[in-house]
């Protein structure tokens, strides 16, 4: 009993620590040296967990270098700050970004829906946005560092905005490809009209195009990069093989065409020494 009660005084003194805290203590000891890295899992609930795996970022860009301290609009452990180093990192290392419109999806259907994705392809990820943050990111994404001061003024001066703009109304997900790969994307097709509509694409980039519904259902259809060398290789290797082989002939063909041409030659020539 005294040991019951000693124990319960000790936990009731403790300080409550919301995750969302321990999150943020934990991110702002990563970023000390001004680089996001990936948080472990420990300092996480799972709710974060997609959020927190998402930034394996060794970001190279929007690192300072040594010794010169960046000037964020907001502060450098924000959430903003963070949010924008996350967004820019994402948008330059996949080749194929899409917007998906998502009607409050469950945690277990996030996850199932993940886990159909990552069979397509390991490379494809699907996160939710913060639609404002986004939306700033997409306008000062040709700058580089967006989450800087000076980008916030000529953003905000030249009233930039950004085509895919549009595109972000209401809850919003982003759905990354790594590579230009038609079949990765057919299979996310098939993936999402599965969902109906909880989960549906909008639109996004392909490569350095922006594209509508009609142009992703275009890509999906093509052959894959792979695909396509090997024809290009076999297209190369016939007509090359068939040049050779023309080559070849012509050449066959004009030295006989010139041995009988001499041979003619002779016989006319032994022909007048006869008679003569």
């Amino acid at each position: 009993m005294i040991f019951a009660n000693i124990v319960g005084g000790v936990a009731a003194s403790l300080p409550i620590v919301s995750s969302k805290l321990v999150m943020r203590q934990a991110f702002v000891y990563t970023r000390s040296n001004l680089t996001p890295t990936i948080l472990g899992r420990k300092f996480v609930t799972t709710r974060r967990q997609s959020a927190v795996e998402a930034v394996e970022i060794k970001q190279k860009e929007t690192a300072p270098k040594e010794g010169k301290k960046r000037n964020t609009r907001k502060g450098e452990d924000s959430r903003k700050t963070y949010l924008l180093d996350v967004y820019k990192y994402f948008w330059n290392n996949n080749d194929i970004v899409l917007f998906a419109h998502h009607n409050n999806l469950l945690a277990s259907e996030n996850e199932q829906i993940r886990r159909q994705l990552h069979k397509v392809g390991k490379d494809i990820q699907i996160r939710k946005l913060k639609t404002k943050v986004f939306r700033y990111f997409l306008r000062a994404s040709t700058f580089d560092d967006p989450a800087s001061k000076a980008t916030w003024r000529k953003v905000k001066r030249k009233k930039i905005r950004h085509p895919l703009e549009a595109l972000l109304k209401g809850p919003t997900a982003l759905i990354m490809i790594k590579s230009l790969d038609p079949k990765a994307l057919k299979g996310v097709w098939k993936v999402l009209k599965k969902q109906n509509d909880k989960l549906f694409l909008l639109g996004g980039r392909i490569g350095q195009e922006l594209v509508d519904l009609d142009g992703i259902n275009k890509f999906k259809e093509l052959s894959s990069l792979p695909e396509l060398r090997a024809q290009l290789v076999g297209l190369l290797a016939m007509s090359s093989g068939a040049g050779i082989v023309k080559t070849l002939q012509s050449a066959s063909s004009g030295l006989a065409m010139t041995l009988e041409s001499r041979r003619n030659q002779l016989e006319d020539k032994n022909k007048e020494q006869e008679k003569e």
